[in-house]
């Protein structure tokens, strides 16, 4: 499966905060990476939950599973995990606190993602947390997906960019 995100689709979102415009769409392709792809994302101002605060994102380890375009944009070459992490473009320290999809076109039969993302996974390392997401479904589906932040202070942010998996 070949997927596309784009620094636009990658958001964050908290259970129950709704989906920014995210999008994932998804192709099928062959392709093995030793390396986990990495995400950086780095806020650089967190606005109020009723909106996006603004990124830029990098992206390491992508190997031939993972790649990134001039725009920001990722391609995956099949099932793989993917990692965020999130930092302050000031030193601000920020933690990923969630992650939700919702299928936009494709099918219907993973409205929420269970299937294409059966595991999300968030790892707190000193002052890091690292949010893992595996991407598993092979079956052309295009999801919007929101993540949800948290500075050191406590206060909740959401970054929402573009993902589109092919």
């Amino acid at each position: 499966m070949k997927r596309i995100l784009s620094s636009a689709a990658i958001a964050l979102a908290l259970a129950g905060i709704g989906l920014g415009g995210v999008r994932l769409a998804y192709a099928q392709s062959a392709s093995a990476s030793v390396n986990v792809p990495t995400v950086v994302v780095t806020v650089v101002q967190a606005l109020p939950l009723s909106l996006s605060s603004p990124a830029s994102y990098q992206l390491y380890n992508g190997g031939s599973m993972v790649s990134m375009d001039s725009s920001g944009a990722l391609t995956v070459n099949g099932p793989t995990e993917i990692r965020f992490i999130i930092q302050g473009a000031d030193g601000t320290t920020y933690s990923p606190v969630g992650i939700s999809f919702k299928e936009v076109s494709g099918g219907t039969s993973d409205s929420i993602g269970s299937t294409a993302f059966p595991m999300r996974t968030l790892v707190a390392r000193a002052n890091t947390t690292r949010l893992s997401v595996f991407d598993a479904d092979p079956t052309p589906d295009e999801f919007e997906f929101t993540l949800t932040i948290q500075r050191s202070d406590g206060t909740l942010a959401i970054i929402d960019p573009m993902i589109i998996n092919k």
